[in-house]
C-alpha cells in the first residue's frame, strides 16, 4: 500500500512538467523510444462534481493479482469451497493464528454467515486498507449469442460482522486485471462496457459509494483507441496505463503504452510524458512514479510524474561485479528494493534489485509443488515483513456444470508465513508460520 499525500509545490512541479511534455515526450535513458499513441480525452459525465482539493490516495491493490491482501494487524484471504463459493480467512500477524472471519463467529457457509461469499463464479480477491476490507468479485457478462446469463460483478465492504456491496451493470464489469486506489473509505477502479457480441465499448473511471450502494462513474473512454489500467496515484488522481497495438513485429503487432494522469479536480485526462514499447521495456509503478528498465541497457531509470523527467539510472549488477546485467521487472514498488527475472546459469531466476545501487541477488525461497519448484512471492506487506506464500498443495471440489452434470475441479491450497523484509532479501528461510485452524477442502 503506497501512500502519495499533495503538496503545494508538487502540484507546481507538476504543472510545469506538463506543459513541458506532451505525448512525445521521451524519457532519459531509453534507448530507441517507440512512438506515443494519443488516446482520445474522456467524456466527462454530466454528474461529474469536481474536487475542492486533490484528495489523499492510495492503492489498495496495485497489481490486480494478488491473492491474499494486507490489512491492519492482519491479512485476508479466500479459501474455495464447493460452486464456486468462498470463505474469507483472517491471517492474524500477532498470535500467527488462522481464523475464519469475523473473529469468534461460528461460520453457517450461507448468506447469514458475512465471510462466506456465495458466487465467486468468474474470480474473486480480497482487498484490504487499514482496517478497512473488502471482497472484489469479477463477475462474467451475459453473452446472447453464446446462451451465457453470465454472472454479476461484485464489491463487498466487509465490517463489524456486516457488509455492504456495489453491483455493476450486467454489461459493464469491473476490470480483473490492474490496480483498485482508494480514499480511505471508498474506492476507485476501473469497468469496461461490453456490447452483446462480447466487444469492449468504453473504459469508465468510477468510485463507489458503498453506503448507497451505487457506483459514479467519473469519466469514460472510447476503447477503440485502446486499452487501459489503473496503475497506481499521483497528486491530483489516478496513473492509468493506455495500450494500442504498434508497428507489426513478424506476425505480432507490438504494445505501445505510455502513462496518463486523470485528475479528480477537473476530470482530465492527459499524457504525462511517458511512453514505451513492452518488448523493448518492462516497469514496475509507485506512487508518482515509474521504475523502468531498458532490456538492451541493464540500467534501471525512475521517471517522476510531477517533474516529467527521468533521473541517470543505476547500472544492474551482481555482487562482485560491476558488468551490467540484462534483467526485465514484475510486481510492485517495495520501498528500498523492487523484484526481477534474470538470466543465471542458462536459466531464469527471480531477483530483487537494491532501486539506490543497482544491486541484483537470487531470490532462493521456495518450495516443491507440482514436479516444480515455485519461488516465494510477496502478497502483502507491513513496515518491517512481508507475507509471502511458503507452500502450495492441491485438493479437488465437486462443481456443476449449466445442463447439471457434476465436474471435479482440482484447486491449489495455499500455505502462508511472515518473514522479516531483510530476510527475505537476503533469502534467510526465518519463517513465522500461521497456525492452520481453518479447516480447509
Amino acid at each position: 500500500m503506497k501512500l502519495f499525500k499533495t503538496a503545494p509545490l508538487l502540484l507546481t512541479l507538476l504543472f510545469a512538467g506538463c506543459a513541458a511534455g506532451g505525448p512525445s515526450a521521451q524519457p532519459v535513458g531509453t534507448a530507441s523510444p517507440p512512438p506515443s499513441p494519443t488516446p482520445l480525452p474522456p467524456v466527462v459525465e454530466e454528474d461529474f462534481e469536481p474536487a475542492p482539493a486533490p484528495p489523499t490516495l492510495w492503492m489498495a491493490d496495485e497489481s490486480g493479482w494478488r491473492l491474499a491482501a494486507g490489512g491492519e494487524g492482519a491479512a485476508y484471504c479466500l479459501v474455495d469451497g464447493e460452486q464456486f463459493t468462498a470463505h474469507l480467512v483472517k491471517l492474524d500477524y500477532a498470535s500467527g493464528v488462522q481464523t475464519y472471519w469475523p473473529d469468534g463467529l461460528q461460520s453457517t457457509f450461507d448468506e447469514n454467515d458475512p465471510g462466506w461469499i456465495g458466487d465467486i463464479y468468474g474470480g474473486a480477491r480480497p482487498v484490504a486498507f487499514g482496517q478497512n476490507l473488502y471482497v472484489f468479485k469479477y463477475g462474467k457478462i451475459p453473452l446472447k449469442n453464446a446462451n451465457l446469463e453470465g454472472s454479476p460483478a461484485r464489491l463487498h465492504r466487509l465490517a463489524g460482522g456486516g457488509r455492504s456491496t456495489v453491483e455493476a451493470e450486467p454489461d459493464c464489469p469491473f476490470e480483473s486485471v490492474g490496480g483498485i486506489a482508494t480514499d480511505g473509505q471508498e474506492l476507485y477502479l476501473l469497468a469496461c462496457k461490453f456490447d452483446e457480441e462480447g466487444e469492449r465499448q468504453e473504459y469508465r473511471v468510477c468510485r463507489t459509494d458503498f453506503e448507497t450502494g451505487g457506483l459514479q462513474t467519473l469519466a469514460a473512454m472510447d476503447a477503440a483507441e485502446g486499452d487501459y489500467r489503473l496503475v497506481g496515484v499521483w497528486a491530483e488522481g489516478l496513473m492509468l496505463r493506455h495500450s494500442a497495438a504498434g508497428a507489426r513485429s513478424g506476425s505480432v503487432k507490438e504494445r505501445q503504452h505510455q502513462l496518463m494522469l486523470f485528475s479528480l479536480v477537473d476530470g482530465s485526462l492527459r499524457p504525462a510524458g511517458f511512453a514505451w514499447n513492452e518488448d523493448e521495456t518492462t516497469c514496475v509503478f509507485g506512487s508518482g512514479c515509474v521504475y523502468y528498465l531498458p532490456k538492451a541497457q541493464g540500467r534501471l531509470f525512475r521517471f517522476d510524474v510531477a517533474t516529467g523527467a527521468s533521473d541517470e539510472g543505476v547500472a544492474l549488477h551482481r555482487e562482485g561485479d560491476d558488468e551490467p546485467v540484462a534483467a526485465t521487472l514484475f510486481g510492485e514498488d517495495y520501498g528500498s528494493h523492487l523484484m526481477g527475472y534474470t538470466s543465471i546459469n542458462e536459466g531464469s531466476r527471480m531477483v530483487s534489485i537494491e532501486t539506490a545501487t543497482g544491486l541484483m541477488k537470487e531470490v532462493e525461497l521456495g518450495f516443491e509443488y507440482d514436479m516444480g519448484w515455485m519461488p516465494m512471492t510477496i502478497a502483502a506487506e507491513t513496515d518491517t515483513q512481508f507475507l509471502v506464500n511458503s507452500s502450495m498443495r492441491q485438493t479437488s471440489a465437486a462443481v456443476s456444470m449449466a445442463d447439471g452434470s457434476p465436474h471435479t475441479v482440482y484447486l491449489p491450497v495455499r500455505s502462508w508465513a511472515l518473514i522479516d523484509k531483510e530476510d527475505y532479501w537476503n533469502s534467510r528461510p526465518a519463517l513465522k508460520t500461521f497456525t492452520e485452524e481453518v479447516p480447509v477442502l
